[in-house]
């Protein structure tokens, strides 16, 4: 079940959760992500990162 933060903030003009959780893994909201021709680039994601709708990239929270 993912759930979702009650904050949001802005992203290339759409509203977001600050944060999300997916079983578990809770990924916050890092930065929008650099548009390129109507699509994002990967590679500037690092491998704890990932990227929703519409460009927003969140990053895993480190586990204390």
């Amino acid at each position: 079940m993912i759930r979702k933060g009650p904050d949001r903030v802005e992203c290339h003009g759409h509203q977001v959760p600050t944060w999300i959780d997916n079983d578990g893994t809770r990924m916050e909201f890092d930065r929008p992500a650099v548009l390129h021709k109507g699509g994002v680039e990967l590679s500037q994601l690092r491998d704890d990162e990932c990227v929703l709708y519409p460009g927003a990239i969140y990053r895993a929270k480190d586990k204390a």
